[in-house]
């Protein structure tokens, strides 16, 4: 059977033209929160404008420097007001022998609830406990625990093109408060090196990941990092 190439050309060019596609994408900002006020009560705000956010990360650096590798800043209280809502509904700890909920939270924002399992190593920097039953600090712990990640999600499971996260018109106050689990020298958050009392922690940080796209079309291909699919 005799097909015309050009007509076959001509076809998809003139759908596409009318009908671009899609390629779904994910993008990551993250966004320094005010100076931690002091080592027995943090509370930190900001104010950004969210754009298709499915999933917030709470991320807490030891140095200005750091981008990965991660521990458990063993906090309680945590709990974040946005725009006068609360992620998540009720303050957690991180430290899942005082809130094993907070594990729950984690597997669920990361997707790791089902057919894909989490790492070992991220397992253990949430559930590997960095001080003994009477607060004083581990010098090390006896598995890698430095994935650590604070997530929660704002955006129902789908995937495709559907675009459901969370969406602010305009810039919105977000502040963060929690408190440390072990207050003093075994402050595991405040002060990040036994051996160096006067270092302190940088601002956390709130991780963003937003649902974006690319759109093929006739002769173009661009990216939205904005918006929503037409």
């Amino acid at each position: 059977m005799y097909i015309d190439s050009s007509e076959t050309y001509n076809a998809m060019a003139e759908y596409l033209r009318s009908n671009p596609v899609l390629l779904p994408a994910q993008q990551l900002q993250y966004f320094s929160f005010s100076k931690a006020v002091d080592s027995s009560c943090i509370s930190a705000d900001m104010q950004i404008t969210f754009e298709n956010v499915e999933t917030m990360s709470i991320m807490f650096p030891t140095t200005t420097q750091q981008r990965t590798v991660f521990t458990n800043p063993c906090v309680s209280n945590l709990q974040m007001n946005i725009d006068d809502k609360l992620y998540p509904p009720t303050a957690v700890s991180t430290v899942t022998e005082i809130d094993p909920e907070f594990l729950v939270y984690q597997l669920n924002a990361s997707d790791l609830d089902g057919a894909i399992e989490p790492s070992k190593s991220f397992i253990q920097s949430i559930v590997m406990p960095r001080h003994n039953n009477s607060g004083v600090r581990f010098v090390n712990t006896s598995f890698d625990n430095t994935d650590f990640m604070c997530n929660f999600s704002l955006e129902r499971s789908q995937g495709g093109s559907v675009f459901d996260g969370f969406t602010t018109t305009t810039p919105v106050n977000v502040k963060l408060s929690f408190n440390p689990v072990f207050a003093g020298a075994n402050d595991v958050y405040y002060q990040p090196d036994p051996n160096n009392v006067n270092a302190h922690p940088p601002s956390p940080q709130l991780w963003l990941c937003r649902d974006t796209f690319w759109v093929l079309g006739l002769g173009e291909v661009h990216y939205m990092n904005k918006g929503t699919p037409r």
